[in-house]
Formats: C-alpha cells, sequence, structure tokens
C-alpha cells in the first residue's frame, strides 16, 4: 500500500472518532490487475471492488481525454452517454466499444429528451446543437454573441418536452418553448451560474446553482427563491453547490455541498445531514449517487476512495477506485436494472 493511500486510512480512522452514529468497513483490496488512471472510463460489476477500463474511445490519439459528464439513454441501461472535451460519445454495449458522435467540440452539458430517445442537445462553449436522429446530424440551435458567456447546463423539461432550457455563465436563464427552434430570456440571476435542473417528478419545478446558492422555481422560471444560503449558519458551506438528485414524487432530494450530503423530503423547504466518514465541512467530495431503486444505498468519491451506504448513511463501506494524481472522478452511474453494475468516468 503506498504511503498516500496509509494517510488516507490513518485521516479516515482518526475521523470516525468524531463521528458519532456512523461505522465503516474497509473492503478487500481488488486482488485484480488494477488500471492506472489515465482519463477514461470504467466500470465495475461488484459494486465497486474491481474495475476494468473501458476506454476505447475513437479518435483519443495522443490527447488527453477528459470526461466531464455521464448518462444512460432513456432506451435503457446499456446505451451509455458521455461528454468530454473531444466530443460527445455513445456506447450501446454497455461500454465495451464507443462511437463519437459530435466530434471536436469541448462539450459544457448535454441533455437528452425524456421521452423520445433520437433527441439530444449538447452545449459547447457559445453554442448549443440538437440532434433528431440519436446523433446521425446535428443542426446549431442557438449561439452566444457575447465573447465572455459560455453555455454551462441544459435542462428539458420532463411534462412538456417542447420547454428546453439554457444557463449561461453569467447567469442568464433562457427558455425555448418549441424544441430548441427559438428562444427568449426568462430570467437573470446577475451572478456565475453552473448549473439548470429541472425535477422529473414536478411540474415547473427547476432548480438553479449559482455562486451564492442554490435557487428553487415553482413556477417555471418565472420566480425564484434561494434554498441553501440560510441554511449555512447550520451547515457551513451548504450554498455551494456540487449535485442534486431528484428521489421521488413526494418531494425527497439528495444534494451534495462543500459541506456533504444533505437530505430533505419536502423538496428543499428543510435539509438535514447524512453521516458520512469524515466530519462535516472537512473534505471536498468530488461527486455521489444513488441506487434508484433504493435511495439509501448511496456511493460518493473522494479523491481515490470510493464510499459506499445501504443504510442511508448509518455505516460505510470503503473501497479503492483507479483515480490518482491529476485526474478526479467526474460522475459515478448506478445501472438500474443490475444495481450491481456501476459505471465511472475521470476528468483532469
Amino acid at each position: 500500500m503506498s504511503i498516500k493511500k496509509i494517510l488516507i486510512f490513518i485521516v479516515l480512522l482518526v475521523a470516525v472518532i468524531f463521528v458519532s452514529g456512523c461505522s465503516f468497513t474497509l473492503s478487500p483490496k481488488n486482488n485484480s490487475a488494477s488500471p492506472t488512471a489515465a482519463g477514461g472510463f470504467y466500470k465495475s460489476q461488484d459494486q465497486g471492488l474491481t474495475w476494468e477500463i473501458k476506454s476505447n474511445f475513437p479518435g483519443v490519439g495522443k490527447v488527453k481525454l477528459s470526461l466531464k459528464k455521464i448518462n444512460f439513454s432513456i432506451a435503457g441501461a446499456s446505451i451509455l452517454y458521455v461528454a468530454s472535451n473531444l466530443g460527445l460519445y455513445v456506447s450501446e454495449d454497455k461500454g465495451d466499444n464507443w462511437q463519437l458522435l459530435i466530434p471536436n467540440n469541448d462539450i459544457t452539458d448535454f441533455d437528452l429528451n425524456p421521452k423520445t430517445k433520437t433527441v439530444i442537445y449538447v452545449a459547447s462553449a457559445n453554442k448549443v446543437f440538437k440532434t433528431a436522429d440519436a446523433g446521425a446530424n446535428w443542426d446549431l440551435i442557438y449561439t452566444e454573441a457575447r465573447p465572455s458567456v459560455i453555455v454551462k447546463s441544459l435542462a428539458v423539461d420532463y411534462f412538456d418536452t417542447s420547454r428546453v432550457y439554457l444557463l449561461e455563465n453569467d447567469g442568464t436563464l433562457l427558455i425555448s418553448l418549441d424544441w430548441g427552434n427559438s428562444w427568449k430570456p426568462l430570467y437573470n440571476f446577475q451572478q456565475s451560474s453552473a448549473k439548470i435542473l429541472v425535477n422529473r417528478y414536478r411540474n415547473k419545478n427547476l432548480y438553479v446553482a449559482a455562486d451564492n446558492g442554490l435557487f428553487r422555481s415553482l413556477d417555471g422560471g418565472v420566480t425564484w427563491q434561494e434554498i441553501a444560503a440560510l441554511k449555512a449558519a447550520d451547515y457551513p458551506g451548504a450554498n455551494n453547490f456540487k449535485e442534486l438528485f431528484f428521489v421521488n414524487k413526494d418531494g425527497g432530494l439528495l444534494y451534495l455541498s462543500r459541506y456533504g450530503l444533505l437530505k430533505s423530503a419536502d423538496n428543499g423547504d428543510s435539509w438535514f445531514p447524512l453521516q458520512l466518514v469524515s466530519p462535516p465541512n472537512s473534505v471536498d467530495i468530488e461527486t455521489f449517487n444513488y441506487n434508484p431503486n433504493d435511495p439509501n444505498e448511496i456511493y460518493y468519491a473522494l479523491d481515490d476512495i470510493l464510499y459506499h451506504t445501504f443504510d442511508g448513511g448509518r455505516n460505510w463501506q470503503i473501497k479503492v477506485l483507479p483515480a490518482s494524481g491529476k485526474y478526479k472522478v467526474s460522475g459515478i452511474l448506478i445501472d438500474h436494472e443490475e444495481p450491481s453494475v456501476l459505471y465511472l468516468s475521470l476528468t483532469q
């Protein structure tokens, strides 16, 4: 075991002393040949105990590949999409082979039409592209003229897929009511913004992550309320957004911030923390995800360690990830058809 890993384990052991009601176990070390992190895509079939590299990406050459976002197709868990610094890739065989759908573009974000599997929206720098035939052809549907402004995030409405949201890095939020054919301003947060999310369980329920917190709209983006900054007194760092997932139609949310993992049962009106191995606001968790069939099963990544709980955070298992040095985990996916199967993406 390297000195780095020894130090990590020592810190974790000390941290547990200060964390009440939370325990952890060290999973057996991966006895198979562990891949060396060099960017790319990995697959585990045993809940993260062992990993196999699945980085058969065309068009890479000597360029360092950074994978920024991963997601399943609405057609099923065998089809995967990955956004990278080289373009948008798709795999139709659970990551064994990849095709480059839109090359020579540093992809900022992408989103899939939740009802039509062939429709995809892609953001790259100041442009947005759309395909209606699963990537065979692409149309440029938006260009931002201001040189310092880029498109940061895209989201398609689950209840009315003609509604497409576009968030720019300066806080400008636009909406299209005709599947991206035309756009109009909807709101301006007047601050740096990173993410627009649409609640798949509640109509016109939107969230935007901005520099000063997490904002929520209950009317399709007309009015907004900040719902995280006020919690910073109780949970320092709660206004520093990392990721948000919508768990159920009753208003269940899982929220990753600089503080750690928070849970809400009322659509974000109130929050309470999940017990983690590390004390709150002491580490910078990179990303997390949960089993859509069981919200109490959660994974989160920190450096080259994967943390895994089956009981909502009361107990944690610790597993070694194929990530080290300048590469970090950018995404974790849990196969909803086979929950023991995990996918992992790395970025610089």
